[in-house]
């Protein structure tokens, strides 16, 4: 797992990435990109959903490419 992130539109968002120039992206964004093989997604119900499964799966897999040391509180 590299990265974990929301997104309200997706396509619009992977697009965003496809022309990616070296000298415009930070060289942290440029090595996700050439190692990415695959893209899982899942659909959420509403956006409080989402970012409730994007904290529990940021916290359970600590993808590398997520902020570094970031503490991502469960919510009960």
């Amino acid at each position: 797992m590299l990265y974990v992130g929301k997104a309200k539109n997706l396509k619009k968002r992977l697009a965003s990435y496809r022309v990616a120039n070296p000298e415009r992206l930070p060289r942290r964004i440029i090595r996700l990109l050439h190692q990415v093989t695959r893209i899982e997604w899942d659909e959420c119900p509403s956006d409080s959903i989402a970012h409730f499964r994007e904290e529990i799966l940021i916290a359970v897999l600590q993808p590398r490419f997520n902020a570094a040391g970031k503490v991502w509180p469960i919510n009960k």
